[in-house]
């Protein structure tokens, strides 16, 4: 038997556990779904008793989360080896516009014979997201894994068997131990740096897991648990199309839907997932919505090489200089090139910088109809047998005459297909090479 659960506490996060237990049940994943509220852990006597002071006096995560032990390890006590328990934190959200979150499921499941916990890392170390104290305790300073990636309890899949068991009562018994769990300073004190901080829970669970190797650092890409779930700090009942792109990082919301809306962002996602591209080419950034949506659609397979020509990227300032920096942060692969797409292709720069061609070819720099004319010539002419060229802008819409007049005229002379979706009463086209 399979079980999903979840927890809210508050009018905002008990909204957002009932969206995501919606979600579940479109999911048709699990046998059971369970949903907690504070309202039920309040009568739960073995927890409430024991933890009620610390929880009341103590309101962020309702106690530094030590309720996600507690009930973790309610649910895997009254399961049977080799049944799976996915746990969720209510901000999180299933992607159902651009991704088949069974699918991503199922795949995880056939490799828990080997992974008995699958889960998502973080960007930073346990060095430095745990105090002191946690690690002297655990008497972890001079582990192997102690300078990896810290492990994050967002969301977990575990297989009930004896060690996972075992490793989810180290867990509660550890957090029951507020000194360890908790943000205070101790015996020793928490560095004072603009860093990351002790995580609470998650700590503790981080540390234990590595200690009891069930830590799986080296866990292949297509293996994580942010392939079937988004993890989202979305502690509302509003669910967001295309969530995997739109709330990312990387993602800005300001401007509207003038330049690309939510509706051509699941179109391009879903073409994205298909054709799976790792070299890519991008022209024009705006505030880099057409980027981060590429960015966040390549899940199979990781890209080798993305570069990106503008030839301002203060254009929208001071928004686009801030997800310019987001990107930067997030995306080391990315390449910029600040100058006219005219001028990297008479430089002969595209053939440098793609000499075994290009996957993907995002067409949103040039607005006017000499100017497009010449990114598609020069951008076709590095594509890959198979490659896309994707065409921006909606067709329909007046300002964008002279884009879809260039367009035309490049498939009419080179004689090649143009695929023009209806997307929501835009048109949007692209090429495959």
């Amino acid at each position: 038997m399979n079980r999903f659960i979840t927890f809210g506490a508050g009018g905002k996060q008990i909204q957002a556990t009932k969206r995501l237990e919606k979600q579940v049940q479109r999911l048709n994943m699990f046998d059971l779904i369970i949903i907690y509220e504070d309202d039920d852990i309040e009568k739960l006597d073995d927890f409430w008793d024991v933890h009620r002071d610390f929880v009341k006096n103590n309101p962020f995560k309702y106690g530094f989360g030590i309720w996600k032990p507690y009930l973790i390890l309610r649910e895997l006590l009254r399961m049977e080896n080799g049944e799976k328990l996915f746990y969720a934190n209510a901000g999180c959200q299933f992607d159902l516009d651009c991704e088949n979150p069974k699918e991503e499921y199922e795949e995880l499941v056939k490799h828990m014979d080997k992974y008995k916990i699958i889960c998502s890392f973080s960007k930073i170390s346990d060095n430095l997201g745990c105090k002191p104290d946690l690690v002297i305790y655990l008497d972890m300073y001079d582990h192997p894994e102690y300078n990896s990636n810290q492990i994050e309890t967002k969301s977990l899949l575990i297989e009930k068997c004896d060690e996972t068991l075992k490793l989810v009562k180290e867990w509660y018994e550890n957090c029951s131990n507020y000194s360890l769990l908790n943000n205070e300073h101790g015996v020793m004190p928490i560095p004072k740096t603009n860093g990351p901080k002790h995580h609470d829970e998650q700590s503790i669970f981080s540390l234990l897991a590595k200690k009891n190797e069930l830590c799986y650092e080296m866990i292949p890409k297509h293996m994580s648990i942010e392939n079937v779930i988004c993890l989202m700090e979305n502690d509302t009942g509003t669910y967001y199309p295309a969530c995997r792109v739109l709330g990312s990082y990387c993602y800005s919301l300001l401007f509207g839907d003038d330049f690309i809306n939510s509706y051509q962002v699941i179109h391009m996602s879903k073409l994205i997932r298909k054709y799976n591209p790792e070299y890519i080419f991008e022209t024009g950034f705006g505030t880099g919505r057409t980027m981060a949506t590429t960015l966040e659609s390549c899940r199979k397979k990781s890209i080798k090489y993305y570069l990106n020509c503008e030839k301002n990227y203060t254009l929208y300032e001071p928004v686009s200089i801030e997800y310019k920096q987001r990107i930067i942060k997030s995306y080391p692969v990315v390449e910029w090139c600040e100058m006219r797409s005219s001028e990297m292709i008479k430089n002969g720069l595209i053939d440098k910088k793609f000499p075994t061609g290009i996957d993907w070819a995002t067409i949103d720099g040039d607005p006017t109809f000499e100017g497009c004319l010449c990114e598609l010539i020069g951008v076709y002419k590095n594509m890959k047998k198979g490659g896309i060229m994707y065409i921006v802008c909606d067709r329909l819409k007046r300002k964008n005459y002279n884009i879809m007049m260039a367009t035309n005229f490049f498939v009419n002379v080179f004689k090649i297909d143009l695929i023009c979706d209806e997307v929501m009463c835009a048109e949007i086209s692209y090429i495959i090479v």
